[in-house]
């Protein structure tokens, strides 16, 4: 057997790459002439012929179903959120209703003036409020005193959903959000 030197190997190569592809692209082409020919689409449950139109397809269903019972049927069934049922995501995303600041009070009663502000804001049905504790920045020691008990009251609420810390625009880590659960 005689020695190849490189460019031969080199050209025999590029020679099985450009059959390789020119076989690729006429199968291609099969293909996409099949699928015009054929111009049905299958599912699981059936197939529908792609060259239909609307009204065809609407005049076949109109054989098989009363219109009149689906669309009675569908005005009896109650939608699924009624007005006063916001979906959690909707009431995360909208503005605090209603706000207790408690800078400069003392823990107690900033304890005592969340529970109140809590109970209150749930009686009048409001799903979202925001209770301002400061960082805690002006505490002795410089750690915050009244946002860890004010945290715990809100958390330890019958009432309340979740608690969160606001976007920095709401507060940021000077504030608390709490959203109420549904009455």
């Amino acid at each position: 057997m005689a020695k190849q030197s490189f460019a031969d190997i080199f050209e025999q190569w590029e020679r099985m790459q450009e059959e390789e592809a020119s076989r690729k692209a006429a199968q291609r082409k099969r293909n996409k002439q099949e699928s015009k020919d054929n111009k049905t689409i299958k599912n699981n449950n059936s197939s529908v012929r792609i060259d239909q139109s609307f009204g065809d397809i609407y005049s076949r269903w109109e054989q098989t179903h009363d219109e009149d019972e689906a669309l009675s049927k569908r005005a009896r069934t109650p939608s699924e959120k009624t007005t006063s049922e916001i979906s959690i995501n909707a009431v995360r995303r909208m503005d605090a209703q209603d706000e207790l600041d408690l800078h400069e009070m003392k823990l107690e009663a900033a304890v005592q003036a969340t529970r109140e502000f809590l109970d209150a804001s749930y009686r009048h049905g409001l799903r979202k409020v925001r209770i301002i504790t400061g960082k805690g920045l002006h505490s002795k020691g410089g750690e915050a005193v009244l946002r860890p008990a004010v945290l715990e009251e809100c958390r330890n609420h019958p009432n309340v959903r979740e608690v969160t810390v606001p976007k920095a625009a709401e507060g940021g880590s000077g504030a608390l959000t709490v959203i109420f659960k549904m009455h």
